[in-house]
């Protein structure tokens, strides 16, 4: 058996969720997009098709002359062909939400760079398998805990963490992404 490295592991599992595609967008939506990013958000991502909402129909139509920059962006950050199509909707972006995220992410960046959680190298390379998995649930563990100390979430049915105060995910609480769609 091969202990597969972190990255090929997170890439597979791109592969295969697009929950996990939607949520890296959420977390690297400013740098994709700019200043534009307080204006708009990620709803979710179908049949390669991402969904974004938009404050207003001025900014809806520059977003939409830049869509196939954006695609391009979003696409090297996945490392594979995951969006081909963009598709904006106006609505009413959810400030608070915003707001919240902003504020955890500049608190996790700040405390950071004092509390390393995940070691810059792995030291499995000379442990046998079974250390090797104790070794990483450790640090899973120690990640978890640190996570929910940032204001972040475990959902009491499924058990992933969340950016958030609530105690069941999204998709635990039955809300795909089809209805957050704002079809105006």
């Amino acid at each position: 058996m091969k202990i597969v490295e972190m990255d090929s592991m997170i890439l597979e599992a791109m592969k295969k969720s697009n929950t996990l595609r939607t949520a890296m967008l959420i977390g690297k939506w400013e740098e994709i997009v700019g200043k534009v990013h307080k204006i708009s958000e990620v709803i979710g991502i179908r049949e390669k098709v991402l969904f974004v909402r938009v404050e207003s129909s001025t900014y809806l139509h520059f977003m939409n002359m830049k869509k196939y920059e954006y695609i391009q962006k979003i696409n090297e950050y996945l490392q594979g062909d995951y969006i081909n199509n963009i598709v904006f909707r106006t609505g009413k972006i959810n400030i608070e939400n915003k707001f919240e995220i902003e504020k955890l992410k500049n608190e996790y960046e700040k405390k950071i760079k004092d509390k390393r959680v995940i070691p810059k190298e792995y030291k499995t390379e000379k442990m046998s398998l079974e250390e090797s998995i104790k070794y990483l649930s450790k640090l899973s563990k120690k990640r978890e805990e640190y996570l929910l100390e940032e204001g972040y979430s475990k959902c009491k049915e499924c058990g992933s963490i969340f950016l958030g105060k609530r105690d069941f995910c999204d998709k635990c609480m039955g809300i795909p992404i089809q209805t957050v769609i704002n079809k105006n």
